[in-house]
Order: structure tokens, then sequence, then C-alpha cells
């Protein structure tokens, strides 16, 4: 996410639009990677753009608490979720990149 973020910060200054705050700017990413346009599919289903931003929050918050102050049930209940999602986000993505360099590529 943080190489996504730094090409976006990039392009923002180079076409003169206003700088979004990084978690708006993952969330409105989400939020486009799950809609369909006329020129391409869906990225990602409604269920993993909810679990990717379950895990955005709980990354928002540890950025802004102390260590002390996480409790270990919600941390691990998000890790097993993290680590049940990337197998269903990988292949999400990877078929993303097929349909990318299709024939029209």
């Amino acid at each position: 996410m943080a190489a996504v973020d730094l090409h976006h910060e990039h392009l923002q200054r180079r076409w003169g639009q206003e700088q979004w705050l990084v978690e708006e700017r993952r969330q409105r990413l989400l939020e486009r990677m799950g809609q369909p346009t006329e020129e391409r599919p869906a990225v990602l289903r409604e269920t993993s753009i909810a679990a990717l931003q379950e895990l955005l929050r709980f990354l928002h918050l540890l950025r802004h608490l102390y260590a002390y102050q996480l409790q270990s049930e919600p941390v691990e209940r998000l890790r097993t979720l993290a680590l049940g999602l990337w197998p269903e986000v990988r292949g999400k993505l990877n078929t993303f990149q097929g349909w990318l360099t299709g024939p029209w590529a």
C-alpha cells in the first residue's frame, strides 16, 4: 500500500490536484476496486473490500495507540482475518492483471 500511496501522491502533485489524506485515498481506492466500469470488471468483491476496510481501520488505530493499549484477542482476530483474506485478494489481483494484459493490451 505504501508504494501505491507514494505513486498516487506523485500523480496528484503532477496534475495539480488536492492532496488527500492517506486513509481517505486508500478508502477511495478500495471503493473503486469494487465497482465495475464500462472498461473493466470489478477487481474485488464487496466482502473482500469490507474485510480490507476493517484491516485499514486497525492500521490507523495501531499507528495512534501505544502497544500496551492493544488487546490480544482483537489483534489475533484481525491477524487471522488478514491471513485468510490474502489468498482471495491475491487471486483477484492476478485475475485483474490477466484482464489488463488481455489480447487488446
